[in-house]
């Protein structure tokens, strides 16, 4: 869907901060009409998001990683890279600088669904963590049809028993933190699909648990997928009319109020001029009356 008409309406010229407004909103709109879905994957520094990302997008090895990836921090801004019509969104740890939180925070306000993503080896969850997942169910509606929880790095851990407790322990951590149980938990292992995909070995892929969140992603797209994000971005579009019109009436209540203020000292000028005439009358009158009675 293509919108008609683009510009901005004669009666804005005159007031450049709601014609930016109307311009950005207008913009965003036909953006968020013409895109399919935003899959933004978040969780704290060395969770493996990247490696995830790279993974679901089938593009890793040295060379031909879309996303960057590396023992020290190297994502500090918010990238994205679309793949069959869904756009995949990396963004910095949430435990990073501050000028990074804030970078993660806009780009998670932008995305349709999330990949919260967390290290199996770290069943515990940092605090920062925890304020962040308390902060996303505070500030997007709809949370729990649209937070996915992606336990990764499975490979680290050997054993079984040992890798469902801390499993267990994680989903429980998860729950606590946003008010919910996830929808949906994929336990993946980026190393193994990858060493599956390089040496052929169609074993690793199917246990590295990549293919069923693949699937999933890959069937955002479609109307029938489990995730009702075109509803969603809906309300995010009626949300931010709402408040442009807003702006607008506000601004026309301002713009009433100085036509009233000026009316109102018109009116008084007028008065001041009518009490001049009839004083002026009442004086030349009195004059000729004078005159009169000379005679």
């Amino acid at each position: 869907m293509t919108i008609s008409n683009t510009s901005v309406p004669d009666s804005l010229e005159d007031h450049p901060i709601l014609a930016n407004a109307y311009s950005a909103y207008v913009s965003r709109k036909q953006v968020l009409l013409e895109s399919g879905p935003r899959v933004a994957a978040c969780g704290i520094y060395n969770a493996g998001k990247s490696s995830l990302l790279n993974t679901l997008a089938g593009q890793f090895g040295e060379g031909a990683e879309a996303f960057k990836t590396g023992a020290a921090r190297v994502t500090s801004t918010v990238s994205e890279l679309e793949v069959a019509g869904v756009t995949l969104v990396d963004m910095p740890g949430v435990d990073g600088a501050t000028d990074d939180d804030e970078t993660a925070w806009q780009g998670m306000l932008g995305g349709d669904c999330y990949l919260y993503v967390h290290r199996l080896m770290a069943a515990e969850f940092e605090q920062s963590e925890l304020e962040f997942l308390g902060l996303l169910k505070e500030q997007v509606r709809g949370l729990e049809s649209r937070l996915v929880l992606v336990i990764s790095q499975i490979d680290e851990v050997g054993d079984p028993e040992e890798a469902a407790r801390r499993e267990a322990a994680i989903r429980t951590a998860f729950t606590a933190a946003v008010g919910f149980e996830p929808r949906w938990t994929f336990a993946v292992s980026a190393a193994r699909y990858k060493k599956g995909h390089v040496e052929g070995k169609a074993g690793l892929i199917n246990i590295s648990g990549i293919p069923e969140l693949k699937n999933w992603v890959s069937q955002l797209p479609e109307t029938s997928a489990n995730v009702d994000w075109r509803t969603f971005r809906a309300d995010r579009l009626r949300t931010e009319k709402d408040a442009l019109t807003a702006q607008i009436l506000a601004i026309a209540d301002e713009l009433d109020l100085q036509i009233q203020v000026r009316t109102a000292a018109r009116q008084k000028r007028l008065q001041s001029f009518e009490a001049a005439v009839a004083a002026l009358v009442q004086n030349v009158s009195g004059s000729l009356k004078r005159i009169d009675s000379a005679e």
